[in-house]
């Protein structure tokens, strides 16, 4: 039996191309910390996790391999 392997890569759309609601909802739990600088991490790290959410990233690459050949 044939086995194929797929890789997807996918890329974060950036910030400033999200309307002002759009971006209040994406970072709404980012507004929920009192703490600027925790405030400002947790804004990092959902900008960082953009390119992994279907409606903040867009597929630049894909690659398939079979395995047996």
């Amino acid at each position: 039996m044939a086995r194929l392997v797929f890789d997807i890569e996918t890329s974060a759309q950036p910030l400033g191309n999200f309307d002002e609601v759009q971006q209040e909802y994406l970072l709404r739990e980012a507004g929920k910390i009192p703490d600027e600088s925790a405030r400002a991490a947790k804004r990092e790290e959902i900008t960082r996790m953009f390119s992994l959410w279907p409606f903040t990233g867009h597929v630049v690459c894909v690659a398939m391999l079979n395995v047996e050949s």
